[in-house]
């Protein structure tokens, strides 16, 4: 695979072939983490959300990322992407109820209110 790279924006793999590495979401997170991600979706789960796809940027601004996948989407002779929809997103985790309880106690022990 092909890599690019650019003072903070990487585009990883090569956009034209759908057959690089595929990973789940929890996986790209991992990966990438804190920055700003842009997939082809190849899979979703059960409430039809992206469940898994292939990286093609992962920047740590989102105006970084959406302007090498324009710059990405001008170098290809072909159809953008292979048809594949595309999903742009901040790697971070959700957090679970929980973490919200934890933090919603921690704010109200601090006698702060959330806004």
């Amino acid at each position: 695979m092909a890599r690019r790279t650019q003072a903070s924006t990487q585009a990883v793999g090569d956009p034209q072939s759908i057959y690089g590495d595929e990973f789940t979401i929890d996986e790209i997170i991992d990966r990438h983490r804190d920055r700003w991600v842009v997939m082809l979706v190849f899979g979703y789960d059960d409430d039809y959300w992206p469940a898994k796809g292939y990286v093609i940027v992962s920047a740590r601004r989102q105006q970084a990322a959406l302007d090498e996948l324009e710059r990405l989407a001008d170098d290809q002779p072909l159809p953008r992407w292979g048809g594949f929809p595309i999903y742009s997103f901040l790697a971070q985790p959700d957090i679970g109820p929980a973490e919200f309880e934890a933090f919603l106690q921690q704010l109200l022990t601090e006698g702060r209110t959330p806004t």
